[in-house]
């Protein structure tokens, strides 16, 4: 997912800032979309491994990266 900002000039809209969120979505049951920063921070993996959340984390970055994007905002 991305989160996106945008700011309005002269009555058009410009992004001003687009912010990977990396999620992982475990396909078996329970089916779940993982928000990967959040279960790290709080330490509810949901089913997961911390290991397996890092590396989406880090893969993400590194994708983010490539694409001549910053992985954060502001």
């Amino acid at each position: 997912m991305v989160r996106c900002e945008f700011i309005e000039r002269n009555g058009t809209f410009e992004l001003s800032c687009a912010r990977p969120i990396p999620t992982f979505i475990r396909d078996d049951f329970p089916v779940r979309v993982i928000d990967v920063n959040r279960a790290l921070k709080n330490g509810d993996y949901l089913g997961e491994t911390q290991a397996r959340l890092e590396l989406v984390k880090n893969r993400t970055a590194a994708t983010v990266s490539a694409m001549g994007f910053s992985a954060t905002c502001g």
